[in-house]
């Protein structure tokens, strides 16, 4: 709760880029207790990154609004959103994220028990992380794998990926994942009919989960160890641990969980011939395996449904149940084997109203899908307008400015030469000499600055004193000694970077006092924020602008020193650290000038 009071406090202050970054932590950080909000932050996360055109921001955007419907149950929204962010991921070439894509996909196809579309995006992230060597990562991989074998009742290849899994967990200590490996083997046994080792691995995944207090993965154990004593006919345990579980899935909003956890209940009741609070839990599943998309669950339901009305000697019920449960496994099976429409055409010839029904949503979801896309392709569009107006209009100052300089020296050179043809002072030749070097200097410097503004069309004209001037409202107690001006190029970021810097003076270099130096050298311009603290050490300069890296008692640094190094080299600079002389430590950010006349 502090990391999301924190992360809506620094959404108070910030803007551009560092804004959309809190906007997704924010809305990721809240995806277990209030999916709905997650989906609100990173809705305004999404409008920010197309503003800014950040497509690492559409992306992770869209990754985390399909996290709030994966974890709602709208498993079809959920695909949706994952496959956009697969999309932009594929086109930046980014494998790590591709990789965490395809699993997120994976899951949902699972969800949907279409196993042969989860089998292949598992295997396809499996293979990325095995070329990555990313042991962590490809641990989950296999248990994801080895999840889909499982259902597919290929029990043997289900346990060797588990066992590969755990392997890797072990390896690396990690407590949680060998609890859901632990989970996931007890599985296997207990399919396999070793009811005695299935129940010792779930109790051994139960005790770590209550020790590290994961409340949805021992929600998950009381399911796996209610269904070993529900095997052995021990229905009093069994319902002791299913009504545990469904209590901890309600408290954490998991409607797949919730739906598991009353159809195993309804079944116990059953078996106790109470079948009036049986018919209950079970019609309770029914509704909310269907409201979710949870295919497999829903037969579950209704097999179980059928069961119920049998025993109590009403066949019309039983029979009907029964019917539905054999018409949903086989369009369970026909979904495995294709997606097209005209197939699923071919299947319900008989339902007209259905499938028409279902022909129109898949037109209204690749309707909405092209809808979106002609949208980001317009902001995009319009965005690019905007850059290269600015761009061009940037340029007709730096060509103006050009033929201002280019033509003085040129009336110079012109007369010298006259000067020379009438006294043949050789003074004049070293003259012409040196204005034909100037402006050869003149134009190439300009070609630079023409360059930069080109691949630079998304930077603003951004005075130094004024934005230093502005950061240190923020530190009245600190002395400050500000010389030097230039004018640079960049975003409003550069507020947050500079920020940063005199924080981490005052917090991990006990700094009474820093003189901020603004020096223009050639086509950049210096800035150098010297603190009189206690210094850096030379190792941790090596490290300090390293991702996570952290240093002092507190291990704070804002919004980050690697983050504050990205953004300088995004506009094109530099930042280094050094000694300060005769104490403490110096910061020297070098960015590019904005050339208003050349000297």
């Amino acid at each position: 709760m502090d990391k999301i009071k924190k992360l809506k406090e620094k959404l108070k202050t910030v803007t551009g880029k560092v804004k959309l970054e809190t906007l997704n932590d924010l809305a990721f950080a809240l995806y277990h207790t209030k999916p709905e909000k997650t989906e609100q932050y990173a809705t305004q996360a999404l409008s920010l990154a197309e503003e800014l055109n950040s497509q690492m921001g559409i992306a992770r955007s869209y990754n985390i609004i399909g996290i709030s419907h994966h974890w709602r149950g709208d498993y079809s929204k959920a695909l949706r959103f994952y496959l956009k962010a697969l999309e932009i991921y594929e086109n930046m070439g980014n494998d790590h994220k591709i990789a965490a894509s395809k699993n997120n996909i994976g899951a949902i196809y699972e969800k949907q028990g279409n196993y042969d579309q989860a089998l292949k995006f598992h295997l396809e992230a499996q293979k990325i992380w095995e070329e990555m060597n990313d042991k962590d990562n490809l641990s989950a991989s296999y248990n994801n794998i080895g999840i889909i074998y499982e259902k597919q009742d290929s029990c043997d290849l289900a346990l060797e990926y588990h066992l590969k899994s755990l392997h890797i967990k072990e390896e690396t200590d990690d407590k949680l994942g060998s609890s859901i490996s632990y989970n996931n083997i007890g599985i296997i046994y207990g399919k396999q009919g070793n009811l005695d080792l299935a129940l010792e691995y779930h109790l051994k995944a139960l005790k770590i989960k209550k020790e590290i207090g994961d409340n949805q993965t021992v929600a998950v154990s009381y399911i796996n160890i209610g269904n070993i004593y529900s095997e052995q006919n021990d229905n009093d345990k069994a319902m002791g641990f299913y009504l545990k579980a469904l209590k901890s899935f309600e408290d954490i909003s998991d409607k797949y969980g919730i739906t598991t956890s009353n159809t195993s209940i309804g079944i116990i009741n059953t078996r106790l011939q109470d079948y009036d609070l049986a018919h209950e839990y079970l019609k309770k599943s029914l509704l909310s395996a269907s409201e979710i998309g949870a295919k497999e669950l829903e037969t579950s339901a209704l097999d179980a449904l059928s069961k119920l009305h049998e025993i109590q000697s009403d066949f019309d019920q039983a029979l009907k149940y029964h019917k539905k449960t054999t018409e949903l496994t086989k369009e369970i099976f026909n979904e495995q084997k294709s997606k097209q429409i005209v197939e699923m055409q071919a299947k319900y010839e008989t339902e007209e109203k259905e499938k028409v029904t279902e022909i129109f949503r898949l037109k209204n979801v690749e309707l909405a899908q092209a809808n979106d896309q002609l949208k980001i392709e317009i902001a995009e569009r319009n965005n690019a307008e905007t850059k290269l107006q600015k761009s061009n209009n940037q340029l007709k100052v730096v060509n103006s400015i050009l033929r201002h300089d280019v033509i003085n020296d040129l009336v110079v050179i012109k007369s010298a030469m006259n000067i020379f043809k009438k006294t043949s002072n050789a003074e004049m030749l070293d003259e012409i000499e040196n204005r034909v070097m100037k402006s050869l200097d003149t134009i190439q410097r300009h070609q630079k600055q023409q360059s930069y503004i080109e691949k630079h069309s998304d930077l603003n004209e951004y005075k130094i004193e004024n934005v230093i001037n502005k950061t240190i409202e923020h530190y009245p107690d600190l002395k400050f000694n500000i010389s030097g001006s230039c004018i640079v190029y960049a975003d409003d970021t550069i507020f947050s970077v500079f920020d940063n810097l005199i924080g981490n003076s005052i917090k991990h270099g006990n700094t009474q006092k820093i003189n901020i130096k603004i020096n223009t050298k050639d086509e950049y311009c210096e800035i150098i924020f010297a603190d009189f603290g206690i210094g850096i050490p030379d190792k941790v300069k090596e490290k300090i602008f390293d991702e996570g890296f952290a240093y002092g008692k507190t291990g704070n640094t804002g919004i980050g020193l690697y983050i504050a190094k990205q953004t300088i080299e995004e506009y094109g600079g530099t930042v280094l650290v050094e000694d300060n002389k005769p104490k403490g430590a110096s910061f020297v950010i070098r960015l590019r000038k904005v050339i208003k006349r050349f000297e």
